[in-house]
C-alpha cells in the first residue's frame, strides 16, 4: 500500500482513504485504488489497497501510470480532446521518478 504522496512526500491518511486521493499538499499527485481488490483482506481481516492508477497533474499534462501493467503515458488535454504525447514502460513510480516527470510536466506547461 501507498503511505505517501509520491512527488512530495506529505503522508496519506491510508485508512481515511476511500477509492481515490488526491494529495492536498502539492495538488500534484493522485492515487485511485481498485474496486475488485477491495474484497481482499489480509490475515487480520483488514481490507487489501491496490493501487490501480497513479496519476501527476500539472497545468493541462498528466503522466498517467497504470501500476497493473507497468506502462505510463503522458496525455496533454485541451477541452474536450486528449492526446497522448507518449507512452512507455515504467517499472514503478518512485519519488524520485515522479520529481522528474512532475518538473517535465512544469516545462510542458511553461511552453505550451
Amino acid at each position: 500500500m501507498i503511505t505517501n504522496c509520491k512527488f512530495c512526500e506529505k503522508e496519506i491518511p491510508t485508512d481515511k482513504v476511500g477509492r481515490d486521493y488526491n494529495c492536498s499538499a502539492c495538488n500534484i499527485y493522485c492515487i485511485i485504488y481498485s474496486r475488485s481488490a477491495s474484497k481482499l483482506v489480509d490475515d487480520n481481516a483488514v481490507p487489501i489497497k491496490l493501487a490501480e492508477s497513479e496519476t501527476l497533474k500539472v497545468g493541462n499534462y498528466y503522466l498517467c501510470y497504470l501500476v497493473q501493467y507497468k506502462d505510463a503515458s503522458v496525455v496533454e488535454t485541451k477541452e474536450t480532446e486528449k492526446r497522448i504525447l507518449t507512452s512507455f514502460a515504467l517499472e514503478e513510480l518512485t519519488h524520485d521518478t515522479a520529481l522528474h516527470w512532475g518538473n517535465k510536466l512544469k516545462t510542458y506547461v511553461l511552453f505550451q
